[in-house]
């Protein structure tokens, strides 16, 4: 599946770049951060990192990880046609990053 979405991303940016970016309107990028947290308690450290195997978020092996960053990028482009050729009109990016971690 990230396969897919790298390839995706290559061509897009191929193209953006193969079609010009003369007179390009860039909109201020939209960001979009969060947090978030879970409890843990223990008096040692062996304590605390046996709470974050049992109470950490699930990572994409399926397996508890003491914190865990999510992030998504998109980025949305209008085409325009200038003397016959392909150009870019504007881009609109958009980062959202959350991020989970113990308390």
């Amino acid at each position: 599946m990230w396969q897919q979405r790298c390839l995706k991303t290559t061509i897009s940016i191929m193209l953006v770049f193969s079609c010009g970016i003369a007179n390009l309107a860039f909109s201020a990028p939209q960001t979009h951060i969060g947090a978030s947290s879970y409890s843990i308690s223990g008096q040692s450290s062996l304590i605390l990192s046996a709470e974050m195997d049992a109470k950490g978020p699930l990572g994409d092996d399926g397996r508890r990880h003491p914190a865990k960053t999510k992030w998504d990028l998109q980025w949305r482009f209008k085409q325009t046609e200038i003397n016959a050729q392909c150009g870019v009109d504007s881009v609109q990016v958009s980062l959202g990053i959350t991020h989970i971690k113990p308390v």
